[in-house]
């Protein structure tokens, strides 16, 4: 069976060689919920009303342009519009793991939520972010073997993007 990846690749899944092996893995228990399913109201799911309408997708990605946007006002420097999106969905998907931020956005205001623990774990994520990034590329530089098994999954992935580009 030829091992896959999904992730956040434009066209979806991707095929590994036979020579990628997993070298590191890492637990972490993200919390512990006790449900009481005896007990408890019983609520009727609304019926959809605009199917297929597909307002959502583009909602979603309404305030990230508006994110980007503002961001490259902020920032100097050689920075692509790549840069900025990977940068903003990498921290976004770090803060959205976070239960007691969940909780804190389900209590409260939207202005009250950002006074909360969001700085401190907004501070958090970039510098373990910072971290994380750093090790990636020491690995990669310093172990050929990582390097060469990292580049041909990156260059098969880039490939088959460009091949998608030029049949539309």
């Amino acid at each position: 069976m030829t091992p896959r990846i999904a992730g956040n690749f434009t066209g979806g899944d991707v095929d590994l060689d036979s020579d990628v092996r997993l070298t590191h893995y890492r637990l972490q228990k993200l919390g512990q919920r006790r449900l009481d399913l005896a007990s408890g109201e019983i609520i009727k799911l609304q019926p959809i009303s605009e199917a297929g309408s597909g307002k959502a997708a583009e909602d979603e990605k309404k305030p990230l342009a508006e994110i980007v946007e503002k961001m490259n006002d902020l920032f100097s420097g050689d920075l692509s519009e790549a840069d900025m999106v990977g940068y903003v969905t990498t921290i976004q998907s770090k803060l959205l793991e976070d239960e007691t931020l969940a909780e804190q956005a389900a209590n409260n205001t939207e202005e009250q939520f950002g006074m909360g623990d969001f700085k401190d774990r907004f501070t958090d994520i970039i510098l373990g972010g910072q971290q994380a990034h750093n090790s990636i590329a020491d690995q990669l530089l310093k172990d050929e073997r990582i390097f060469a098994a990292m580049q041909g999954m990156l260059a098969k992935v880039v490939y088959q993007a460009f091949a998608r580009q030029r049949s539309r």
